[in-house]
Parts: C-alpha cells; sequence; structure tokens
C-alpha cells in the first residue's frame, strides 16, 4: 500500500524520533507498511516524528500516517491534546507549531478508539511556510501497561499545497 507522494517535498530529508524504539523501519520511504514506533519501556511526556532538510522547501500541507496500534500503545493521546505539526523555519531553529491534526481521534492514555495502523491524517496550513524541517509531536498512549508509553508513524509528509 502506497500513499499520495506526489510532491512530498520531504523524500530527500533526514528522518528523526524522540525516541529510538524498536522498529527499523522508514517514515519517509513512501511504504505506509514500513514504520518506526519511540518504544523503549519508558514513560515519556511527548513524543515526535521528525524529518529535516538541508535546504528550505515550501509546506502548505502536512500528512501524518499513523504506523501500527499495539495493545500497550503506539498512538497518541488525544485527551491531553491533538497531535501538533510542527516546523523549523530556520536552519537549526526552534520548533514552531504551525497547526494540528483536527481529524485525529478521541483517543486516551488507554485507548486507541477506531485506529487500528495506517490512518491517514492531514493539516492544511494557513498559508504556505518555507522550513527546514517538519514534525508531529504529542503525548504518547500505553494502552493496557501504565507503566510505559509509546507512539508510531508509518510517514510523514509535506506537499507545497
Amino acid at each position: 500500500m502506497r500513499t499520495d507522494s506526489d510532491n512530498n517535498v520531504l523524500l530527500e530529508g533526514t528522518e528523526s524520533r524522540s525516541r529510538k524504539g524498536n522498529v527499523n523501519g522508514s517514515i519517509n520511504d513512501e511504504n505506509v507498511d514500513s514504520n518506526v514506533v519511540t518504544f523503549d519501556g519508558q514513560l515519556a511526556a511527548e513524543d515526535w516524528f521528525a524529518i529535516t532538510l538541508d535546504e528550505p522547501v515550501a509546506v502548505g500541507r502536512v500528512v501524518y500516517v499513523h504506523g501500527r496500534t499495539f495493545p500497550d500503545g503506539g498512538w497518541f493521546d488525544a485527551s491531553a491534546g491533538k497531535p501538533r505539526i510542527q516546523v523549523h523555519t530556520s536552519k537549526g531553529g526552534t520548533w514552531e507549531t504551525v497547526g494540528e491534526l483536527k481529524a485525529y481521534p478521541a483517543t486516551t492514555a488507554t485507548s486507541a478508539g477506531k485506529l487500528r495502523g495506517c490512518e491517514s491524517f492531514s493539516c492544511q496550513l494557513l498559508a504556505p511556510l518555507k522550513v527546514f524541517g517538519v514534525r508531529v509531536a504529542g503525548k504518547p498512549a500505553g494502552g493496557n501497561n501504565p507503566k510505559q508509553a509509546f507512539t508510531s508513524c508509518a510517514e510523514l509528509q509535506a506537499f507545497a499545497r
């Protein structure tokens, strides 16, 4: 299964995440069957998945594709707020929140709601921005194991419009 990759401006970027995790996939390979997680058996207040670039690109829309849902986590806890879209507007600058994934479901720390895997959520920016990086950030969930929490991501994409 492939996502819409027309004009995805993040394909040449460098991916990173808040915690290494234990799944060695990719979030910018145009393959939603390949994913990464932040699982390390620990709790965290926030998790994120990012792609940074050497040169700025124009971004008007960001797409986050949820990775996998596990009994013990893998999703963002939206009861603490919807996942946020953040950007670097200068090389190595601070992350600035420019939107949120409004359609992300009403998940909690213990319930993934209707998330199963590979669901896509989009954030349309008010106006295109020149950016050196894009990331999605939010509170990780622990599912049936409250002693830890983590998130997953299959793809992080950005488009000029």
